[in-house]
């Protein structure tokens, strides 16, 4: 065949598809090409390398010519399904089903030096056909797989910083899944879309919503509260600093605390308070009124 099977990557250039770099650039036949890009529009392509005995190898398109990320062959055996990502930073991430442990799912990613393991070698609990990686808008990576050992059902993983767990109950799919793709969106839910066989292989479109605490109540998130303890729906922070009026000891932010602050939402850091009214004079109207009766202060109050 025309370039004996190897790596070759073309663009359309808004008229016609053109090659980029040499066609057949690959030292030899590969297989599950995957293709991503990087913030500079840099190409990367991962693939089952027949060179290196099937293993994953990655390349990139350096303007000129493609390079070798890292080593060649760079999984510890045969890798198939591989699906490529990369990061903000355009580090690559590679996911695939691993045949050092019987095709259960590997990630590793590129360190800039080397190729290295995220998590535990081999982390499903079974064998995986249909592997598809995605990372979240803070780099964290998720893999979505065909679950051998659950009836072939879709299930999706992610790496916490430690290790990987199940997002949601393992085996989302009503039944068998096939061709699986996944990604996310900004807010962090968790789309699958696949060839759904209860639905006589028809597309199907999941989707995991993460669970957000509201430990108040007040309609407003953990995460978004400035308040997350005392219900405060308004949000209101006089201070503009990270807490609430209802929970900040000091609204002001003048280092005074509220309970001995006699202006406490205006800074007054001296406390200055003229009359002796217990308002200091930063928010009191009538701070001129030096020893007038206590009767004159309460009408002109009112």
């Amino acid at each position: 065949m025309l370039n004996g099977n190897k790596a070759s990557v073309m663009r359309f250039n808004g008229t016609s598809w053109e090659q980029v770099g040499a066609a057949g650039f690959s030292a030899d036949r590969v297989w599950n090409t995957n293709l991503a890009i990087d913030g500079n529009g840099t190409l990367y392509v991962a693939y089952g390398d027949n060179g290196n005995s099937g293993k994953a190898s990655v390349m990139r398109f350096n303007g000129t010519s493609w390079e070798q990320v890292g080593a060649a062959g760079f999984s510890a055996a045969l890798a198939q399904y591989i699906s490529l990502s990369l990061d903000a930073d355009g580090r690559p991430y590679v996911a695939y089903e691993d045949w050092i442990l019987n095709g259960k799912v590997s990630v590793m990613r590129f360190n800039g030096t080397s190729w290295e393991q995220v998590g535990s070698i081999g982390f499903s609990a079974s064998r995986a056909e249909n592997v598809n990686l995605a990372l979240n808008a803070d780099g964290s990576p998720y893999v979505a797989y065909k679950d051998l050992g659950n009836n072939g059902k879709a299930s999706v993983m992610r790496f916490n910083g430690t290790g990987w767990e199940q997002v949601g109950s393992r085996g989302v799919s009503p039944d068998s899944a096939n061709y699986i793709s996944l990604t996310l969106d900004s807010n962090g839910t968790v789309y699958v879309a696949y060839e759904d066989f209860a639905n006589n292989d028809k597309a199907s479109v999941m989707k995991f919503a993460p669970i957000v605490a509201d430990t108040d109540g007040d309609g407003i998130a953990d995460n978004a509260d400035n308040c997350p303890l005392i219900a405060n729906a308004d949000q209101k922070n006089t201070d503009g600093d990270s807490l609430g009026d209802v929970c900040d000891e000091d609204d002001d932010n003048n280092t005074v605390l509220d309970a001995v602050d006699n202006c406490p939402l205006v800074v007054n850091t001296n406390q200055t308070d003229t009359d002796n009214d217990d308002i200091g004079d930063a928010c009191d109207p009538h701070n001129d009124k030096v020893n007038m009766p206590l009767i004159y202060k309460l009408l002109l109050l009112k």
